[in-house]
């Protein structure tokens, strides 16, 4: 024992060592330099053409090797990703100027605009507020709603529909569009809906008889993707056996529908920018349209522009900043809704809900106007209530 500890160390021998602290990411023991060896390898033993390793993956001789880079663990999907965006040759300007599916256009930039701004804990819009020199409104709206410049175009009316533009949003090459686009099934597989989703579409929260399907609460013909319409009034539904969608002509002199047709070109343009519109900003098909139809009519047809684009961000903003829903925002800019029962035990429509379900059950009497309500409910058809 004594010999060893007699034995001096590296100290005694040579005096005091001068470590210089450094990057152990960087150092010769670390997996930058082992990447470093195993690059250098490749290119000593290797001929070029028997290891395609810089098509493959030509970005990791241009990764800094630094802490982060080092020790930073990555999704093995994310490199998957990265490396494939480098291989599709103008693939992002593609989904930028795409129409078709549904949730294009895609714009990577104002993705990347949107990430930014979320991690410092501001919305564009509100970054906007802060510093513009000027009022903005159009552009305030759609940074509120999330929209890019390549989506707000894909879903403002055009003056005039072209069938060919209808098409491509559709995503068809075929001859006979209509007729091919009038299968439930084709336009579901096409537009990517669910069967509640298109229900939804087609009939809102509007009350439909259970043992007749095709008695339904008045209505549809005001819905958005039933108005604008050149050739008639009406409302598109299913037929019988709920396998195509029919056009039905309206009279709302009489109240009456009448004579079943094509769905007519106009219908599937306006569905295309209705459901895309409701998608991005999350809105129901009913909410959405239920601003549309009181607060965006341009010549008393529901319309979607530059103009009603602003009010629709402004209904959402008095929706989520007061945590009222929307249909009592829209009432208090607007007016209250009559319609909209739904099959509930009880009509939920706004006036309904507001007038007559707090006192119903309390005197058995409830309020009907006739002249904008139409038929009493059916949920009072069978109990004592009387007006």
């Amino acid at each position: 024992m004594s010999m060893q500890n007699n034995i001096p160390n590296y100290a005694d021998l040579f005096g005091n060592i001068d470590f210089k602290e450094g990057d152990d990411a960087r150092s010769v023991y670390s997996p930058a330099a082992y990447l470093t060896d195993l690059l250098q390898m490749l290119d000593d033993e290797f001929d070029d053409d028997s290891v395609d390793f810089d098509t493959r993956r030509s970005d990791i001789k241009d990764i800094d090797l630094d802490a982060e880079n080092t020790n930073t663990l990555i999704p093995y999907l994310d490199i998957v990703n990265e490396v494939l965006e480098g291989q599709v040759t103008g693939g992002i300007s593609a989904l930028k100027s795409a129409v078709y599916p549904f949730n294009m256009p895609f714009s990577l930039d104002n993705e990347k605009i949107k990430n930014h701004l979320h991690h410092l804990g501001i919305s564009a819009h509100e970054l906007r507020r802060l510093f513009a020199t000027d009022t903005d409104y159009y552009t305030v709206a759609r940074e509120y709603l999330g929209l890019s410049l390549e989506e707000l175009e894909a879903l403002l009316e055009p003056e005039t529909v072209a069938e060919d533009a209808v098409k491509t949003a559709y995503g068809y090459t075929g001859d006979s569009f209509i007729s091919d686009m009038s299968t439930v099934a084709t336009f579901m597989e096409t537009t990517d809906l669910t069967a509640q989703e298109m229900l939804q579409l087609l009939y809102q929260n509007l009350y439909i008889e259970p043992s007749n399907h095709s008695d339904v609460e008045a209505g549809r013909h005001n819905f958005y993707i039933n108005t604008g319409i050149s050739s008639s009034s009406g409302y598109v539904t299913l037929n019988t056996e709920e396998t195509e969608l029919v056009w039905y002509d309206y009279d709302s002199e009489t109240d009456t529908q009448s004579d079943i047709s094509t769905v007519p070109i106009e219908w599937f343009e306006r569905t295309s920018r209705f459901v895309r519109l409701a998608q991005k900003t999350g809105l129901s098909f009913t909410d959405l349209d239920h601003i549309l139809r009181h607060c965006c009519k341009v010549d008393g047809t529901p319309t979607l522009n530059e103009n009603t684009l602003v009010i629709i961000a402004q209904v959402v903003y008095l929706h989520k900043t007061r945590s009222q829903a929307i249909d009592k925002v829209v009432a208090v800019v607007s007016e209250i809704d009559f319609t909209g029962r739904t099959n509930e035990d009880l009509p939920q429509d706004q006036f309904n809900r507001i007038f007559n379900l707090p006192c119903v059950s309390v005197n058995e009497k409830y309020l009907h106007i006739s002249d904008v309500m139409g038929d009493v409910p059916e949920q009072y058809t069978d109990t004592t209530y009387h007006t």
